[in-house]
């Protein structure tokens, strides 16, 4: 008899800390709800489009390492105490948005894919606060990688990297005793070019 009221007991104090983990689980699941409905059909216009160029190809890698960066801190979203900071994040959130509505509406994936970043950092402070946004800032540093740089950007950061390259590679093959003409990014060797691209 003592030993069934103890599992009565024990039973009853499981059965409130189940339903206290489902309800703070809850915001969370329906913040996760509500960013699937917002970009999913940005990721499936991506797959369409962006992601078949190759330097842009990495996206979806990106998109994985951020889910499971998120995953892996997961806990911290029940474990840290609550402390939202309502104005910073409705306002971080509301710009998120304003962007992703201009992104969408005028065909700027630029946009679109940058309000990730304020969108989940806003949410983040709505829910849970600063610690919890200081937990995932690497995530959403991360995620920052997902973001198609245009093209005029992307030249811009190439292009010097470029000549680096091919400079050094030009005076490491003569270092070798390989006789070597550097054009621009262009190197021949033995009558043979090779871009470097």
């Amino acid at each position: 008899r003592a030993g069934a009221s103890v599992g009565r007991v024990r039973g009853r104090s499981r059965a409130p800390a189940c339903r206290s983990a489902r309800r703070t689980w809850a915001p969370w699941l329906l913040v996760l709800a509500g960013l699937a409905c917002l970009y999913v059909p940005t990721y499936v216009d991506l797959a369409r489009t962006l992601w078949r160029d190759d330097a842009y190809a990495h996206g979806p890698i990106v998109l994985g390492v951020f889910a499971w960066l998120v995953w892996r801190g997961r806990n911290a979203l029940v474990r840290l105490p609550q402390s939202p900071a309502p104005v910073a994040g409705a306002v971080l959130f509301a710009g998120g948005l304003l962007l992703y509505l201009i992104g969408r509406t005028q065909s700027l994936p630029v946009f679109e894919v940058a309000s990730h970043i304020p969108v989940i950092a806003g949410l983040l402070l709505l829910l849970a606060g600063r610690r919890a946004l200081r937990e995932f800032a690497f995530a959403l540093v991360f995620l920052a990688f997902l973001v198609p740089l245009p093209g005029f950007v992307m030249d811009a950061i190439t292009v010097p990297l470029k000549g680096l390259v091919s400079m050094s590679v030009e005076a490491l093959l003569n270092l070798g005793g390989y006789p070597v003409e550097r054009s621009g990014v262009v190197l021949t060797l033995d009558g043979h070019d090779m871009l470097v691209a």
